[in-house]
């Protein structure tokens, strides 16, 4: 008998690039292969796991037909002995781009794909119109029934690798640098100055020694202390801190001219 097709159809676009899981329109099984992967292993419907045994790829062929080949096993679909006739079974086999290994595809009407061999133009089919796991798959005349009517679904690209957290952000110091030194400059400041009523109680020691000074030792060393007196007094802040070296200087000229 001759193949015989019925239904508007029109060429299916297939993403070479990608691979599908082809399902039946019944049952929702997919067309899956073998795991054994050696020439002449079955071909048969499965529940759908995304296995790569369960994916397809349309590889193009020179005449415009396309070999459809498992991503698990590398192995192609293939008529079995070269088969044109209803009822010819199909298996996975090496591609070799031979007529029984070619297929076309055309999308109907509504929206599912037929599935056609190159050499006898008849349409990949469910063997008993069964819709259960393990059926086999033959060829058979175009008889546009559900039997022989499949989804493509493009298999999703995995995602190549968990994508790395993002470092946590780090704590603000709960004093910053700038206040840390801010605060050792106002410490060591501090230390630095002298107390003002103490630098002014020792000027005003010394001048007074230095002036009751009676005697060359006594006003050498009325000098001595005076000049101590000087140099805090100098150095400390402020209005107060000028009037205690102003002292301790008029001090020790005293004390130099009682010599």
């Amino acid at each position: 008998m001759s193949a015989r097709s019925t239904g508007k159809t029109k060429k299916q676009s297939v993403d070479t690039k990608k691979f599908y899981a082809i399902a039946a329109k019944e049952s929702g099984l997919v067309i899956a292969a073998d795991a054994v992967g050696e020439n002449a292993a079955g071909i048969a419907l499965q529940e759908k796991n995304s296995a790569d045994t369960q994916l397809w790829k349309f590889v193009p062929t020179e005449d415009g037909f396309f070999m459809i080949e498992n991503k698990g096993t590398g192995k192609v679909i293939d008529l079995i002995a070269a088969g044109t006739e209803n009822g010819s079974w199909v298996n996975q086999w090496s591609p070799l781009a031979a007529d029984n290994q070619k297929w076309s595809v055309s999308l109907d009407a509504a929206g599912y794909a037929k599935i056609t061999a190159k050499a006898s133009g008849r349409c990949l089919d469910i063997v008993g119109m069964a819709a259960a796991a393990g059926t086999a798959i033959q060829i058979w005349d175009d008889v546009d029934g559900d039997n022989q009517k499949w989804t493509l679904t493009a298999a999703a690209a995995k995602r190549a690798a968990a994508e790395k957290k993002a470092p946590a952000a780090k704590k603000a110091p709960a004093k910053t640098a700038a206040a840390k030194t801010a605060k050792s400059s106002k410490t060591e400041k501090s230390a630095a100055v002298p107390d003002v009523n103490k630098v002014l109680e020792k000027a005003e020691t010394a001048a007074k020694v230095a002036e009751s000074a009676k005697t060359p030792e006594k006003a050498e060393t009325a000098v001595k202390a005076a000049e101590s007196a000087k140099a805090p007094a100098k150095a400390a802040a402020g209005a107060a801190t000028a009037k205690a070296a102003a002292k301790a200087e008029t001090a020790a000229k005293a004390a130099k001219s009682g010599k």
